[in-house]
C-alpha cells in the first residue's frame, strides 16, 4: 500500500496512459467481485426450494468452474500489472497493448457474469 500511495506522484507526470491501465484494472477487479457475489448467491440458494435438476440451476452449476478460473486468471493479471506500476516509478512506460490486453482479459469473465446472471434470474423466479 506504501508503494501505491507514491503513485500520485508518478501520475503527475504522465501523460494519461497510467489512467488507461488504471481505468482497465478497476473494471477487470469489478467484474472479478462481480462474479464472486454472484457465485456466492447460487451457493446461498435454499436447496430444499430448487433442485439441482433445475436447468437454471444445473447450467449455472457447470459454468462456475470457468467463472473461477477466469476470476483466478484475472487476479493474476491484475497483480502482474500493479506490480509492473510500482516497480517502475517515474521511469514507467506503458505500451497500448498491454491496456488492450487488461481488457480482452475483462471479456471472458465478463461474459461468464452475464450467463450466471441471467441464470440466478431464472431461479429467483422459480424460487417465487
Amino acid at each position: 500500500m506504501a508503494i501505491l500511495k507514491h503513485l500520485p506522484s508518478i501520475m503527475e507526470n504522465d501523460s494519461g496512459s497510467l489512467k488507461a491501465r488504471f481505468d482497465a484494472l478497476d473494471n477487470m477487479i469489478k467484474v472479478m467481485m462481480d462474479i464472486t457475489r454472484c457465485v456466492v448467491e447460487f451457493k446461498d440458494l435454499p436447496t430444499s426450494y430448487i433442485s439441482q435438476e433445475v436447468p437454471a440451476l444445473s447450467t449455472a452449476m457447470a459454468h462456475i468452474p470457468a467463472a473461477v478460473y477466469w476470476t483466478l486468471r484475472s487476479v493474476v493479471a491484475c497483480a502482474a500489472q500493479i506490480t509492473a506500476i510500482t516497480t517502475m516509478g517515474h521511469e514507467f512506460s506503458i505500451s497500448t497493448t498491454d491496456v488492450w490486453e487488461l481488457s480482452i482479459l475483462a471479456d471472458k469473465p465478463r461474459n461468464i457474469l452475464k450467463h450466471l446472471r441471467k441464470q440466478i434470474g431464472c431461479l429467483l423466479r422459480i424460487h417465487r
